[in-house]
């Protein structure tokens, strides 16, 4: 099976932009998502492999090579990248072959403001409504109203 270019930046992009929480509790952040698209650009077409040592990508992003390894655990998480240790001839530690992954999406992860049936609010979308209303100084109804008034040209 080929490697799916657009659906790793779509996940990459999904996982930074909602915030995704790994289990031990981390994020994507927006290095990290830089970082996944460096890594795109290494990667085979096909495959998906690419296999440059972390001070290389830390060096085409200047960033340091602590934060490289960090942000490989959180994609790795993520469910975005796996990596194999290859050893080199002498037992010791050669080089990473990385596998960037095509993530399926599930299908129970609301990602928008609205449930499919595109009426009922999920709990996200309260919680953007609200904090909206609270900016604008009104309340979520009238934020919601004010969303699903058709508007006029001026």
């Amino acid at each position: 099976m080929a490697f799916d270019r657009n659906a790793f930046v779509r996940a990459a992009w999904l996982a930074y932009t909602t915030r995704r929480l790994t289990l031990r509790g981390q994020r994507l952040t927006a290095t990290g998502y830089l970082l996944a698209r460096a890594m795109l650009r290494r990667a085979g077409k096909v495959t998906g492999q690419l296999w440059p040592s972390r001070c290389t990508l830390a060096l085409d992003l200047g960033i340091s090579d602590r934060t490289v390894e960090r942000q490989h655990a959180i994609m790795r998480d993520l469910g975005l990248i796996a990596w194999q240790q290859r050893r080199g001839r002498r037992a010791r530690h050669d080089t990473n072959l990385y596998t960037l992954l095509s993530p399926k999406p599930s299908k129970n992860l609301r990602e928008s403001i609205c449930d499919s049936s595109g009426n009922i609010l999920s709990d996200g979308g309260r919680k953007a409504l609200a904090k909206l209303a609270e900016w604008g100084g009104g309340t979520a109804e009238d934020v919601l109203s004010w969303l699903s008034t058709p508007k006029m040209a001026v």
